[in-house]
């Protein structure tokens, strides 16, 4: 493998996944998240909130590396295949999760709806990314 587009790919997938993040966290729902605010660390100008944005930014990279690994081994770096694997891969891991965290926290229902659609638009990324510069690669 060659360790430049994986890297250049796994940075790109990692940046658009942090927007991704931001779309679904204020775009989709955004007075839902606020139906609970005591769940959610405050206040708003917290000087770490830098360093979390930073931290989410790594494991999304940590994320779309893990699965640039999967589709390369599995041999599928065409649209079709890493799509489906990105859809079974949020069936697998996420989404249960995000089922038990919404039936044990307060967590309003489409923040729930929001944190899936977030992970499946996340792991579609990276299954287009891997598709469109892992593919010379296979």
């Amino acid at each position: 493998m060659h360790w430049l587009p994986f890297l250049s790919a796994t940075l790109a997938a990692g940046v658009g996944a942090t927007g991704i993040d931001w779309f679904f966290a204020r775009g989709v729902f955004p007075k839902y998240f606020a139906a609970h605010p005591e769940i959610w660390r405050q206040p708003a100008n917290d000087p770490r909130r830098v360093r979390r944005v930073g931290g989410c930014l790594v494991l999304n990279c940590v994320t779309a590396a893990a699965f640039f690994w999967l589709c390369y081994r599995l041999h599928l770096l065409h649209p079709g295949p890493t799509l489906r694997l990105a859809g079974a891969v949020c069936l697998v891991a996420p989404l249960p999760m995000i089922a038990a965290n919404a039936l044990w926290l307060k967590l309003h229902p489409l923040v729930a709806v929001s944190q899936a659609l977030c992970w499946l638009g996340k792991l579609a990324l990276a299954a287009l990314v891997a598709a469109w510069l892992l593919s010379p690669l296979n």
